[in-house]
């Protein structure tokens, strides 16, 4: 908050209207440049904690309230920016609020715009003192986005917050409904209008001039009680001898009366203010050492640089102008308390840089841009150099600072939107000439999913030597996404080769995605080595991007998973939570994906109370931040557990959520896996309709032989076309099948896939023992089991469907009979019988059946009954024998009963 003004001239009438009326949820003060808007809210909130004594007073719930401060200019329009500036102000009285959303609006990409408001409002809920917050300056923000978002903020605004804004414009937010709701506070130009008495008091006690009350009462009439207009008037009265005959020789409107009197102001300075203040009018903010920068020439430049780099200057030159300007109230703005940093009076700005571009040409006013950007990028504030460097047009320059952006920011970072900007404001021949800025700014539209210009900018770095590592990165990240997973191993492998050693984040990135390639093709050890190199060199540089550590993490316990370790899992997955949890900049977004992870682990257990758990945490995660990989992860997760449940009705719509997101990238190994899954959960619910649809429409045949990188594909396929061939009684297609899982299961063998073996086994078992092979398929069921109970899996046992249950009860051994209890338990418990006769793919003739024989018929009375001929009762019985794991009518009876199915 702008601090006070010495000798402010008091205004108690608006002060106690804002303490009277401003418990609502918003305060509104709006009113063209110059009316004082600024002024009188500091001035009003600064006062508050003295209104705090008697239990009567009208402004004792705001007067205990924290006080937070948010200027805003034009660089706040970015969606992600604005809120990390809003919860930056707010962190000043409230530090640890938000810590997690801030982070990851800080991450790359930033979370989906409508996932911000919810988070927000989430955290804001747990103030336990009231907060008021200024968003000063409101009227430069132009984004839609921000206004939906502000609007509903304060639509369901937490009791404890309250906002006030300030601007020269009604902004584009629902005003009307708030009146109505008697939820608003307004103070308008003409509620800020300088009284007579006030106008007499400001030019008497801050501006120092004795004038007869006749010239008082003209000036304000004249200036409307306009604050600017007075100011502006004064600093011109006090060289003029006759100030009736001044006062009684302007009018007209404020722009003119600024524009006039400007002049008169402007020029009553000495050429050295003048001077100063028209090249200064180019900066947004400054301080005296940057105004040193811009402004000195010739001998003083020289001189000024010699004291900088051989001796500290006590005190830069410039600033005893800005001093003398603060003393003058010339229209300087303290932008911190202790006035290292200032701003001019935007409309005093204005009409500076108006004059400058009169009286300066374009070479000189180019000039000035192109030493402030020398300044802030000597110290690291590269968007402010950026944006002088383009607004002195000096493009290679620009594209040389761009270049500059540490490598970490490429893969963790929240200012994409920038990036993309600056792509299309600086010409391609000046990025060319900086090859690192096309790489930045490619890996923008990457992380983004814009594809189409991620192509563009990557193309233009094709064949340049310095960048060809960063190339072949980003180029194996978009090859592997579709699908081409060999030559995205050569693309990562081929990066880190040319990776410089300093470049230790990217080549961790690079290690990460040679075993995310390698895992795909089937090389779980070789990825192993790969991750934990990547760890260790993330761990020995000390490099500070959680996220990637994160990631790094995920990929081993992904590894730990295909070898059917989950134990081995969950301990990297809470060794990732402990690091999470202890970044000293806050918890990183890609904890989220720790608990997703997590959540797999204990559902694979059957321990589902806590799978839900973490699922829903890591969905809060997903929410708060927008992040893909969160949503989608805590999504399947979800959409597993309501399978288990047989909720088919809940289900659906998250499947075609799943369905939209995999879409989102156009990739198609993104698309075909999710649509393989989805086909795999309809499987899980019954809906085998659905299932065989895919089936049909894809290009997947039992008699293909696939290699590694397609086999969970070709799994689903299988699970598809066995309940399709049960539901219709036929067996024509084992043969194929059994084939193809043979040739599966020696290709996962052979890189030790575990848990794929242990899956493709227990399909064996299912074909072989619907064809009638009993010992055979017993055999497959035993092997499965052995590599299953190291990892103690059961979900993967009880996912296959309850027609492995019958096989699992002839099996000797406690993990057999503890699964085949668990299977018992899950039927029993489901209330419908028919969503248990759907779970063990009963068709309806066999579940009709099912219920006569229970009923005691016998085969010629339900041959009878049903119109069927004995040779169809006698089929049907026989899959239902297979179905229940029987071999008797008094046990398939028995066995239904147990189900709860008659």
């Amino acid at each position: 908050m702008p601090p006070q003004r010495p000798l402010l001239v008091p205004r108690p009438r608006l002060i106690d209207r804002l303490d009277q009326e401003s418990n609502g949820k918003v305060t509104l003060v709006s009113a063209p440049a110059g009316f004082g808007k600024t002024t009188l809210v500091a001035h009003w909130l600064s006062r508050l904690p003295e209104k705090d004594s008697g239990s009567h007073s009208p402004a004792r719930p705001l007067a205990r309230s924290r006080i937070a401060w948010l200027s805003l200019d034009e660089n706040d329009n970015l969606f992600p920016r604005f809120f990390i500036y809003f919860i930056a102000a707010i962190q000043t009285v409230y530090p640890e609020l938000a810590r997690g959303l801030l982070s990851s609006l800080q991450t790359s990409p930033p979370p989906d715009d409508e996932a911000v408001l919810p988070a927000l409002l989430h955290e804001l809920a747990t103030l336990e003192q009231p907060l008021l917050v200024t968003l000063d300056d409101y009227h430069v923000i132009d984004n839609e986005a921000i206004h939906q978002a502000v609007s509903g903020l304060i639509d369901f605004m937490p009791p404890a917050l309250r906002l006030v804004i300030t601007g020269r414009d009604e902004p584009p937010l629902p005003l009307p409904r708030w009146r109505v709701r008697g939820q608003l506070t307004e103070i308008r130009a003409a509620d800020l209008r300088f009284t007579a008495d006030e106008a007499a008091a400001f030019l008497r006690q801050t501006m120092g001039l004795q004038l007869d009350q006749e010239v008082v009462a003209t000036l304000e009439e004249r200036t409307e009680g306009w604050v600017a207009g007075l100011q502006l008037a004064a600093l011109s009265l006090r060289d003029e001898a006759d100030a009736q005959a001044f006062v009684a020789d302007f009018g007209g409107s404020n722009r003119q009366v600024a524009d006039y009197l400007l002049e008169e102001v402007l020029y009553h300075q000495p050429r050295e203010v003048q001077s100063f203040l028209l090249q200064t009018s180019i900066l947004d903010r400054f301080r005296a050492e940057l105004c040193d920068h811009v402004t000195v020439t010739g001998d003083r430049r020289t001189e000024y640089a010699e004291q900088t780099e051989h001796a500290p200057v006590s005190r830069p030159p410039s600033l005893e102008l800005l001093e003398h300007l603060e003393r003058t109230n010339l229209f300087l703005i303290p932008l911190d308390a202790h006035r290292h940093w200032y701003r001019y009076h935007h409309l005093f700005s204005q009409l500076l840089r108006d004059r400058l571009r009169r009286d300066h040409s374009p070479g000189q006013i180019d000039e000035l841009h192109r030493r402030a950007s020398a300044w802030f990028a000597s110290r690291g504030l590269l968007e402010e150099a950026i944006r002088h460097a383009l607004e002195g047009h000096d493009p290679d320059e620009a594209a040389r600072l761009v270049a500059t952006i540490p490598t970490d920011s490429l893969w963790d970072q929240g200012n994409t939107s920038l990036l993309k900007k600056w792509g299309q404001l600086i010409p391609a021949e000046s990025l060319r000439s900086h090859p690192r800025s096309l790489i930045s700014i490619a890996a923008a539209y990457l992380v983004t999913g814009d594809i189409h210009p991620f192509n563009t900018y990557l193309a233009l770095c094709e064949g340049i030597e310095s960048v060809h590592g960063e190339y072949a990165l980003l180029k194996c990240t978009l090859v592997r996404n579709e699908g081409d997973f060999g030559q995205a191993l050569h693309l990562a492998q081929e990066a880190g080769e040319f990776l410089p050693e300093k470049e230790v984040t990217l080549r961790a990135v690079a290690l990460m995605q040679i075993a995310n390639n390698l895992l795909r093709l089937g090389d779980l050890d070789q990825a192993e080595r790969a991750l934990v190199q990547a760890r260790r060199l993330l761990a020995n540089s000390g490099a500070t991007s959680p996220n990637i550590h994160l990631q790094a993490i995920q990929l081993q316990g992904i590894v730990s998973l295909y070898r059917a370790d989950f134990a081995q899992a969950q301990g990297l997955y809470r060794e990732g939570l402990a690091l999470a949890e202890a970044s000293p900049a806050g918890t990183p977004p890609m904890i989220g994906v720790m608990y997703a992870e997590l959540g797999r682990v204990h559902y694979e257990w059957n321990e589902l109370v806590e799978a839900a758990t973490n699922f829903a945490l890591a969905r809060s995660w997903a929410e708060r931040t927008g992040i893909s990989d969160i949503r989608v992860a805590a999504l399947v997760g979800e959409i597993q557990l309501s399978c288990q449940r047989g909720e088919a009705t809940a289900v659906e719509p998250h499947l075609e959520t799943l369905r939209d997101f995999s879409r989102q990238g156009h990739l198609q190994d993104v698309i075909d896996l999710t649509e393989s899954l989805i086909a795999l959960y309809y499987l899980r619910l019954g809906k085998l309709e659905h299932s065989v649809r895919w089936a049909n429409a894809s290009n997947f045949k039992l008699t293909d032989r696939s290699d590694s990188t397609q086999r969970s594909y070709y799994q689903v396929l299988v699970a598809v076309r066995l309940a399709e061939s049960r539901a219709l009684g036929i067996k024509d297609d084992l043969p194929k099948m059994s084939a193809l899982l043979e040739h599966m299961y020696r290709q996962a063998s052979a890189a030790d896939y575990r848990h794929d073996m242990i899956e493709i086994l227990i399909l064996q078992a299912l074909v072989l023992d619907y064809g009638g092979d009993m010992i055979a398929a017993r055999q497959a069921l035993r092997r499965a089991l052995e590599l299953a109970q190291p990892g103690s899996l059961i979900r993967t046992f009880l996912d296959a469907g309850p027609a492995l249950a019958p096989l699992l009860a002839k099996i000797e051994g406690p993990y057999a009979q503890r699964l085949y209890q668990a299977f018992r338990t899950e039927l029993q418990g489901r209330d419908d019988e028919k969503t248990a006769a759907a779970t063990l793919n009963l068709t309806p003739r066999e579940y009709e059946i099912l219920r006569e024989i229970a009923a005691g018929l016998a085969n010629k009375e339900i041959e009878e009954k049903l119109v069927i001929s004995q040779n169809t009762v006698r089929t049907h019985i026989k899959n239902l024998y297979s179905k229940l794991g029987v071999s008797s009518r008094t046990q398939a009876v028995k066995r239904a009963r147990d189900l709860n199915l008659v």
